[in-house]
């Protein structure tokens, strides 16, 4: 039996001139963030640790969730912080309209937690990690993110879920999409 592989689902997010500039900028504000570095994506569920057999299974479960869901148009806007503003620990840029994303991500909670995996303790709220707090943060960057709160840098198309792994390294988290599923075509 293999060992097991971290694996989250989530939707590629394309980062846009206007999002670049914008983590450049939060990057000289605030040398002490993590920004991430590659790919951005929108997760919808993570699994965690789960045995590679079962990718399959989870393949299988997404192909049949994909095949009802509608793609639809997204726009990255606002930034915010997990778990608050006036103690960031995570930079995120948010998802309008959040509706379509929130039912998929239902969907999917639920058919996981059919399937055995662990239901998730929060509330589902829609984002892209853009940075993580690696120690204290800059006196400036609450107010930073709060300047930014109401932006809106690009829309694009969410047509297509992935499964991820999820490799932790010293550098920095690895993503390797194992499958993607395409979504049912909008409205």
């Amino acid at each position: 039996m293999a060992a097991p592989v971290r694996l989250f689902i989530a939707a590629a997010v394309p980062p846009g001139t206007a999002l670049r500039r914008l983590m450049r900028e939060l990057g000289e504000l605030d040398p002490g963030l993590r920004l991430v570095d590659g790919d951005l994506h929108l997760t919808l569920k993570f699994l965690g640790d789960t045995p590679w057999e079962r990718t399959v299974e989870v393949t299988d479960m997404l192909r049949a969730i994909c095949e009802r869901a509608p793609s639809c148009e997204l726009n990255l806007q606002g930034i915010g912080a997990f778990p608050r503003l006036e103690r960031p620990q995570v930079v995120w840029a948010g998802i309008a309209p959040t509706e379509p994303v929130v039912a998929l991500a239902r969907e999917i909670e639920s058919t996981c937690a059919e399937l055995g995996f662990p239901r998730e303790d929060r509330p589902y709220r829609p984002h892209v990690t853009l940075a993580r707090v690696k120690g204290r943060p800059s006196r400036e960057l609450p107010g930073w993110i709060a300047s930014h709160a109401s932006t809106t840098f690009h829309g694009f198309e969410l047509n297509e879920v992935t499964l991820y792994q999820s490799e932790l390294r010293r550098s920095g988290p690895v993503y390797t999409p194992l499958a993607s599923v395409p979504l049912a075509m909008g409205n």
